[in-house]
């Protein structure tokens, strides 16, 4: 069944073989005359040219393209420069606010640490001031005393004398 399968295309194929032969010996004798030779090359002519001018368009496509491209490739090479450019500046400024808040972090501490100092002085100051007030305020009695047994002892002393 294969065999006769094969055997039935070889044969088809064979009739086409010699369909083409006969159309092609067919154009031949056709291609003999003169004017159907002239008509052809018109025709191969006109097609050829056709063709060349559509090669033309294309090649001139191809050129607008490729500058296109150029340009493309350059905008985006300037494009990527920047985006770079942009990256790094980004990063630096992203240090210089970690570097910032630190910073401000340290002063925080320090700020906290001198109000510290600053109540623990103020309020050193205060026990210091009720101190003095408080010895100042023995020594005004003590001193009043004194000056009342001075005057006391003066008026004894005048008294026994005059």
């Amino acid at each position: 069944a294969v065999f006769g399968a094969a055997a039935a295309a070889a044969r088809a194929a064979l009739v086409e073989h010699r369909e083409a032969l006969k159309y092609g010996a067919a154009a031949g004798a056709l291609l003999a005359v003169p004017a159907v030779r002239r008509a052809a090359w018109r025709l191969v002519i006109t097609r050829f040219s056709s063709q060349e001018s559509a090669l033309e368009a294309a090649q001139g496509r191809l050129a607008i393209l490729e500058q296109s491209m150029s340009s493309v490739r350059s905008d985006s090479h300037g494009a990527l420069q920047r985006l770079e450019r942009t990256r790094a500046d980004a990063a630096i400024a992203a240090k210089r606010a970690g570097d910032a808040a630190a910073d401000v972090r340290r002063l925080s501490e320090r700020v906290g640490t001198v109000h510290t100092e600053l109540r623990a002085l103020r309020d050193g100051l205060r026990a210091n001031s009720l101190g003095v007030a408080v010895q100042t305020r023995s020594h005004a009695a003590l001193a009043t005393k004194s000056a009342g047994e001075l005057q006391a002892e003066l008026a004894k002393a005048s008294k026994m004398g005059g």
